[in-house]
């Protein structure tokens, strides 16, 4: 029975892409809700190829996982498919992240230009008042100290 009902049983790429996006929008998640969350999210990629917002959701999910540098890629790729729909301006969320897991990949100035991106960003109307935007802003700004003045100043 549970196999007849599987094969009438169709993924859907944005109820997948939701239940990640709930988990890593915010720091903190156990370890398997993440690993979980980001299962969900390349489902969903899977689904939908090429979609700015379910790449951003598989870039943070990758970031909260420690995988850098396919998080980087996701994001760059989120980037290019939303910014147009922003006016040719980057989405906050996809800046935020980029910026940290570029940080943590040790590529300085590149997540420098992510913050700088970030900001001109957040002085877009739409985002000041946008909770998930002000959140990922407070989450980078973190990262932003830490590029003015390092924790080990001898590191870089």
């Amino acid at each position: 029975q549970a196999l007849a009902l599987a094969e009438h049983f169709s993924e859907d790429a944005w109820r997948l892409s939701g239940a990640s996006w709930l988990v890593v929008r915010q720091p903190g998640a156990e370890v398997a809700a993440l690993r979980l969350a980001l299962r969900q999210a390349e489902a969903a990629c899977r689904l939908i190829p090429r979609h700015g917002g379910l790449l951003r959701t598989l870039g943070v999910a990758q970031y909260r996982m420690g995988d850098y540098p396919e998080a980087v890629a996701s994001l760059k790729s989120a980037d290019r498919l939303n910014a147009p729909a922003h006016g040719g301006f980057s989405a906050p969320q996809d800046m935020a992240f980029l910026a940290l897991a570029q940080h943590r990949l040790g590529q300085i100035e590149q997540a420098r230009v992510a913050l700088s991106r970030l900001r001109e960003s957040m002085k877009r109307p739409k985002w000041l008042k946008n909770d998930e935007a002000q959140a990922s802003l407070r989450e980078a700004e973190v990262l932003e100290r830490d590029l003015i003045f390092p924790a080990d100043p001898f590191a870089h």
